[in-house]
């Protein structure tokens, strides 16, 4: 939700001047922290990752309210996304004070409303403001490039230090040929036509419906990468005990 807030700003009016530049480094540096935070984020970590969320949605906000200060025209538009990331930036801000898992009600209602800012607040704004046709693929597809890539290396990582046999290195092919197909299909569909189709055509639902449809698909590629990779090793230690013999 983060990188889409931050992708989705640039798309339609990144300035690129010092201001918004330093703004990215402070964004660069949340998500960082978020990554610190993630591997313990339902525990220990969750008030730090909640904290480096809300910095996240209170940068970005900061950013609309730049850009509606340099183009008059943007105000009613910007005005309601200001509202609707301040609001998701308090409730994260806050869930840090409370304790779990009362934390975790306030995180629930915080995606609520930062899903529903575009599909209710700025609906009939969407075509004015929509993004750039072949920026905003171009982001979306870039990202599912890195957590393809990130999914291969963790197969790569899992089974470099291990014994390879015959199980395990058919596992591996047919589940590298399954994340090669579904790359494949990916990029076989992305042509910024659902962005067509809301300037063109003003079907707003077409374009938010692949635009969140990416949030399982990503984490679907994530699975099946982390999936592959412990199919390999169990068979891989099935496998040792009669190689042992």
């Amino acid at each position: 939700m983060s990188w889409i807030g931050v992708t989705f700003y640039n798309s339609r009016f990144e300035t690129d001047d010092l201001g918004h530049r330093l703004l990215t480094l402070l964004q660069m540096a949340a998500a960082a922290f978020m990554a610190v935070c993630v591997s313990d984020g339902f525990g220990k970590d969750s008030s730090g990752f909640a904290l480096s969320f809300a910095a996240t949605r209170a940068i970005l906000v900061i950013e609309y309210l730049r850009t509606g200060r340099n183009v008059p025209a943007t105000r009613p538009f910007i005005k309601r996304y200001c509202i609707g990331f301040s609001i998701v930036a308090a409730l994260w801000f806050v869930s840090a004070l409370v304790p779990i898992p009362f934390r975790f009600i306030f995180w629930i209602i915080g995606l609520i409303i930062d899903i529903s800012i575009p599909m209710i607040f700025t609906r009939s704004m969407a075509v004015k403001f929509a993004p750039n046709i072949h920026h905003l693929p171009e982001r979306f597809g870039s990202f599912t490039i890195i957590v393809f890539g990130i999914s291969i290396l963790a197969v790569v990582d899992g089974i470099s230090s291990h014994e390879w046999t015959a199980q395990s290195i058919t596992d591996t092919a047919l589940g590298l040929g399954i994340a090669f197909s579904l790359w494949w299909i990916y990029f076989d569909i992305v042509d910024g036509s659902e962005i067509k189709a809301l300037r063109s055509e003003r079907r707003v639902g077409i374009y938010l419906c692949w635009l969140y449809i990416h949030f399982p698909l990503l984490i679907g590629f994530t699975a099946l990468g982390v999936s592959i990779e412990h199919v390999v090793l169990d068979n891989q230690n099935l496998a040792m005990p009669f190689a042992e013999k």
